[in-house]
């Protein structure tokens, strides 16, 4: 539960606190075609409605945000946020549809082939890879903050601190706390969890079927 709290209380600051800075926000939807050809500046939030051609970047969007290619908002996504290729938000509370898409703080949903979520969040995440800190080594680094939780429906599914329940094919954990459903679980001893699958991993030491390691 205090996972929960704490990401709630971020979550009303960060909000307040954006909604409040409104000379960084201007009251009408936005579209952009490109660096020169935008409205309003890309130094701007907007809200309702945010159209990229084929990109855009701002600090903010509060409603729906279509993008042809990719859209980045480096202060806060509050809504819908959709990309043909990529969807990224420093904070993100509502969801994010695309090939990869990457959140920050937050609350909210990822559906893509790539999902990846950081900071002190909750996120459920449906797709092909979903993990804290993408990391084509598989090695995590630390969190840059701790925290984050979720629910992880894909076939390779990654997390680090916080606390998960993960269904897949291959499923990885590193200092949190887990349920993992798949074909082959892997936890480290810093984690503790119960694993229903046909190989269930306490780093190196692996049995079958089921295991509870607390």
């Amino acid at each position: 539960m205090k996972y929960f709290w704490k990401i709630s209380l971020i979550a009303i600051m960060s909000i307040t606190a954006k909604i409040a800075d409104c000379a960084q926000v201007w009251p009408c939807p936005g579209a952009c075609i490109n660096a020169e050809s935008n409205f309003p500046d890309l130094e701007k939030g907007v809200i309702l409605f945010d159209l990229g051609l084929p990109q855009t970047e701002r600090p903010s969007v509060y409603g729906l945000s279509v993008a042809f290619w990719r859209s980045n908002y480096r202060e806060l996504m509050l809504g819908a946020q959709v990309g043909l290729l990529e969807n990224r938000a420093a904070d993100m509370y509502g969801g994010q549809l695309g090939i990869a898409n990457s959140a920050g703080r937050g609350v909210g949903v990822q559906f893509g082939l790539i999902n990846e979520y950081d900071d002190v969040s909750f996120r459920i995440q449906a797709g092909l890879w979903n993990s804290h800190r993408l990391s084509l080594n598989w090695n995590y680094g630390r969190p840059s903050h701790s925290g984050g939780c979720g629910v992880q429906f894909a076939l390779v599914n990654m997390s680090s601190e916080g606390w998960h329940f993960q269904f897949g094919l291959l499923n990885f954990a590193d200092a949190s706390t887990v349920f993992q459903i798949g074909v082959y679980n892997n936890i480290d001893k810093k984690s503790r969890g119960l694993q229903i699958g046909l190989i269930n991993e306490v780093d190196a030491d692996g049995i079958p079927f089921v295991r509870l390691h607390w």
